[in-house]
């Protein structure tokens, strides 16, 4: 093998040095693609390949079946040497042949390595089952869950603290829980309509005597929600109408008033797996009801959270 090598270097130097070699000395690729090795062996490092009807200049034979040849490829200063192996090519005898011969590509071993390399890994690729497409989402599911269907509808249950604004109300009653429900319609653009209604009802104290009165403010309002993205944290803002009712009993009787009034309101809206959705907001109402002839701000400042299911 270390004879082979040095063969090799030395036939190297003579190329580089001399081109004394005539026609009789050249050969002509037979075959689509040849290979130039790097001794004669099919299992060593291919040097380059040549295609058909490659020119190439004969340095020695080897053996019976083996040439040690010279190849210059197009554009280059430098021949490659290599063992091209004797089925693969012809002498070539013909000048005037040799003038007619198209220019031949040669193919870097490194560029062809490429090529195989990308093909394997596209033979590597396995093609996907339909029962596996049955049993487990998509990845386009996954990663892009706006592109499927829109959700239109949004039904919410919430629990508000609701503290009233009127210092009559503060005074008896002070603030409390407030139960209620929503539905948001999406219309356009982040816009929707919105519908909900709630009930504060607590126990009080009239002063000075402490004689035990029942309050109940029922707000039935609509209004329109901007939101401010469609991703998965969605911040909003909105406004509206109501129409507020006020129930109040107590051992002097029962006492009703109600009125249209209007609301603002802030909020933030995050997308949980699937379907559900929780809320957060703040909401600030007002609305006058006259009692006994004076008055009162039924109103007051909103703030809780809820949880629900988009459709």
């Amino acid at each position: 093998m270390k004879k082979i090598r040095l063969l090799t270097l030395l036939s190297l130097f003579l190329f580089s040095s001399v081109s004394l070699l005539s026609q009789s000395n050249e050969l002509r690729v037979l075959v689509e693609k040849a290979n130039l090795y790097l001794e004669p062996d099919t299992n060593s490092q291919i040097l380059a390949t040549v295609e058909k009807d490659a020119i190439l200049v004969v340095a020695m034979t080897w053996k019976d079946n083996w040439y040690y040849v010279s190849f210059k490829p197009e554009k280059s200063k430098f021949s490659i040497m290599g063992f091209v192996e004797s089925s693969s090519v012809e002498k070539f005898i013909n000048a005037q042949e040799k003038q007619d011969v198209a220019k031949v590509k040669v193919v870097p071993q490194k560029e062809k390595e490429i090529e195989t390399k990308e093909l394997k890994e596209i033979q590597d690729i396995q093609p996907i089952k339909p029962e596996e497409i049955k049993k487990s989402p998509t990845t386009k599911q996954k990663e892009f869950p706006d592109t499927q269907k829109k959700k239109i509808f949004t039904f919410l249950a919430r629990v508000d603290y609701f503290s009233p604004s009127e210092d009559i109300f503060k005074t008896v009653y002070g603030g409390g829980p407030n139960y209620g429900g929503e539905i948001m319609v999406s219309l356009w653009k982040g816009i929707s309509i919105h519908f909900g209604a709630s009930v504060f009802s607590k126990k009080g104290e009239m002063t000075p005597l402490g004689d035990e009165t029942t309050i109940n403010i029922i707000p039935v309002e609509l209004g329109i929600l901007y939101k401010f993205s469609k991703t998965k944290i969605n911040p909003y803002i909105g406004a509206g109408l109501g129409y507020y009712s006020l129930s109040e009993e107590s051992y002097l009787g029962k006492v009703t008033a109600n009125n249209v009034g209007f609301f603002s309101q802030l909020g933030v809206a995050i997308n949980l797996t699937g379907a559900f959705v929780i809320d957060f907001n703040a909401k600030y109402s007002l609305c006058d009801v006259e009692i006994d002839e004076i008055k009162n701000n039924i109103g007051g400042i909103r703030i809780g959270g809820g949880i629900g299911l988009n459709f």
